[in-house]
């Protein structure tokens, strides 16, 4: 009977899940929620299921976290460049020029909000992956 279960698949469905939601992720690999939930329940006595998934959810954990650190980057580059110029220093005088500061006047908070949403993320990921390895020892 365990030999027709396709843990792969479903270990790997199940990790994604965490990170993508799982709406998006039982659309995205053609999964009714019906199984998916199967999948959920049989995870919690299947240790075979239970080893593929960890196994998924450590590889996407690192890749999401190495992907969180270039986009961090990238974006301080941009937000460096965007700075030199000193945006802050005068206020347009003609109307138009005034919308378009205070527009990129709110993309430049955005952008910084999303840096240190990134950054945040990034240090508590990292400090969840220390606590398993700490607990795996």
């Amino acid at each position: 009977m365990s030999g027709n279960f396709p843990y792969r698949r479903a270990a790997l469905i199940l990790a994604e899940a965490q990170f993508r939601g799982v709406k998006g992720t039982i659309t995205r690999h053609a999964v009714s929620r019906g199984t998916y939930d199967f999948w959920l329940q049989r995870l919690k006595n299947d240790d075979k299921l239970k080893k593929l998934y960890q196994e998924f959810l450590e590889k996407i954990t690192s890749s999401w976290q190495a992907e969180a650190l270039q986009t961090l980057k990238a974006a301080m580059e941009v937000t460096c460049l965007g700075l030199k110029n000193n945006p802050f220093q005068q206020v347009p005088k003609k109307e138009r020029e005034k919308e378009i500061w205070g527009k990129n006047m709110a993309a430049m908070a955005n952008v910084l909000k999303t840096i240190g949403d990134l950054n945040i993320s990034t240090f508590v990921l990292m400090e969840d992956s220390e606590e398993e390895n700490l607990e795996e020892e």
